[in-house]
């Protein structure tokens, strides 16, 4: 992977693999063990999710119910659950989601699948969509039961528990359970993509429990809505939910007529669009052909926008050019500072539209000199916008491979950068796309949860590795003003950057934490003494850069307990 920028040109020694670090699960017996989470926190939630790992196999003759999530009244009419069924039912070893909503009916739905592993992760997403009625998702795949009801689970008295069904001991959940969240609004409605990193939280988030605090005896909610949950036996654990971290799939296009389209919604007033690519053929100033990543090819051009590399008939041959049309006949327009890319070499893109500052375009983090004044995003349009294509001419096509392609309705950078690995969704994130197992599909998921879902057009799914290495020390700009204490190594719950009292005391320093996939995980600025709360970051090994300007002034690896 290149990177053109100062942060990652100080490497000094790297390796070619790594570990994983391990997060906190929490783990129930099977006999008494369960969490109570109260009776406010499913009060119209829409979207019930999270991972779990059966203890003991669970298939069509098993005798018990197994809960993840249950309220259990009398008598039930505000009840509502999720538990695999015991063979007494009629349908043993399926998932049920039901509610009960200030009746004596219940409205509920099973899974397709009715045996289920010991030790395998599943992901689970009990859906309510306001128009569209009861879904459940195994895997991000909908299953073929569906209920036409619409209510959520309503206000009750009544507690709801995680793995436990009533009080009833034969009634228990045996296995893990990890990144449990609620959410006030139906997230799916199509097939998805499951992320194994933790949860996000969103604005309609509820309540999110990853489980990873040290405290034992709750389960803290780190939504922010302190919907803490009380631990009754259960314990916590170190599981990996994801047992293959390096690889990731990409999208590869072969120049002739491959492409993706996204639809008509996504980029609408995108402030942020970026991207990992990979050329299949070296691009330089002599390249005769158009190189497109992204693109809305109209006519007229009046809402055209595109990230595309130029050919050498326009006088840009080979830079990579952001253009956008905002209903008038003149486009805005910067350039990358390179003209030349290598074949089969990783590259981040990010292009910018500042709601003040204008256009900017970074490569690799770095910010580019060709800047515009322009602050109007893409705007609505009936044309879609494609991937890999330029329009309908064959000769403007991508050849090459991309991955984690993201729009965010925020200017998410302004200044240089470090990219990440693997590109995450945040609040303002319209469209994620990260290809991880579509690569049998002529659909790709919007794994931000907002279902602007995209169809694969000829382009294959292929795996790769956009971030082969891990830093294990790194050079630093030494500077006797800048003396640096770390405390404390192991950490837990925080971690200090303490300056002293010396010279470099007054000066700004900016301190970024990393896991070991260079995810940036904690970022603060500040002067003699900069704490990072760290309580929800899961046992491992991390890895800190601190700055002073654009200098990496110390570095060094971290362990938390």
């Amino acid at each position: 992977m290149k990177n053109n920028s100062k942060l990652l040109a100080l490497l000094l020694t790297i390796v070619s693999s790594y570990t994983f670090a391990q997060n906190r699960v929490l783990s129930f017996d099977g006999v008494n063990d369960y969490v109570n989470l109260g009776s406010s926190v499913a009060t119209g939630a829409r979207t019930i999710e999270m991972w779990f790992n059966p203890g003991v196999s669970i298939n069509s003759n098993s005798s018990n119910y197994y809960p993840l999530v249950v309220r259990d009244e009398t008598p039930n009419n505000k009840e509502f659950g999720l538990t695999f069924m015991p063979s007494s039912t009629g349908f043993g070893g399926k998932l049920l989601f039901y509610i009960y909503n200030n009746s004596t009916t219940s409205f509920r739905i099973y899974s397709n699948n009715n045996s289920w592993n010991a030790g395998q992760w599943h992901h689970v997403a009990a859906v309510v969509h306001p128009t569209q009625g009861m879904m459940l998702f195994i895997d991000g795949v909908k299953q073929g039961s569906v209920n036409s009801n619409t209510l959520a689970p309503m206000q009750s008295s009544t507690n709801t528990d995680v793995g436990a069904f009533g009080t009833v001991s034969s009634r228990r959940f045996n296995g893990k359970i990890d990144n449990l969240k609620f959410s006030n609004t139906a997230l799916y409605n199509s097939n998805f993509t499951t992320t194994c990193t933790s949860t996000i939280s969103r604005t309609t988030t509820i309540a999110l429990y990853n489980f990873n605090s040290n405290n034992t005896s709750s389960v803290i909610d780190v939504s922010g809505n302190n919907s803490n949950g009380i631990i009754l036996g259960a314990t916590k654990s170190l599981d990996s939910i994801c047992s293959n971290p390096q690889n990731y799939n990409c999208l590869s296009f072969d120049g002739i007529n491959d492409y993706l389209d996204l639809g008509n919604t996504v980029a609408t007033g995108a402030r942020t669009i970026e991207m990992w690519f990979n050329p299949g053929v070296n691009i330089t100033p002599n390249s005769s052909n158009y190189y497109p990543l992204v693109v809305r090819d109209e006519t007229p051009n009046n809402k055209e926008f595109g990230l595309t590399f130029m050919p050498n008939s326009t006088g840009f041959g080979g830079q990579l050019l952001f253009y956008v049309y905002n209903n008038s006949t003149t486009s805005f327009r910067i350039y990358s500072n390179s003209n030349t890319w290598n074949a089969g070499q990783w590259y981040h893109v990010a292009a910018v539209v500042h709601p003040t500052q204008g256009m900017m375009l970074f490569i690799d983090g770095v910010k580019q000199n060709s800047v515009n004044s322009s602050t109007l995003a893409p705007m609505q349009s009936s044309t879609n916008t494609d991937v890999g294509a330029f329009g309908t001419v064959n000769s403007r096509r991508f050849n090459g491979k991309i991955d984690n392609l993201k729009f965010s309705s925020s200017s998410l950078y302004n200044s240089n950068y470090t990219p990440t690995c693997h590109i995450v969704a945040s609040n303002s994130t319209t469209g994620l796309y990260t290809f991880d197992g579509n690569s049998s599909s002529n659909r790709t998921i919007d794994s931000s949860g907002n279902n602007n879902n995209g169809l694969i057009i000829g382009a294959t799914g292929v795996t790769d590795t956009i971030c082969p290495i891990v830093i294990t020390s790194i050079k630093t700009q030494t500077d006797t003003k800048d003396k640096l204490l770390v405390y404390p190594n192991p950490f837990q719950n925080s971690l200090t950057f303490d300056f002293g009292k010396n010279e470099g005391a007054n000066a700004q320093h900016r301190v970024q934490l990393y896991s070991l996939d260079w995810r940036l995980l904690l970022e603060k600025s500040g002067n003699s003494k900069l704490i990072l709360e760290t309580q929800s970051l899961p046992q491992g090994m991390y890895f800190y850069l601190v700055f002073k300007g654009d200098n990496v002034i110390n570095s060094s690896k971290l362990v938390k307990n």
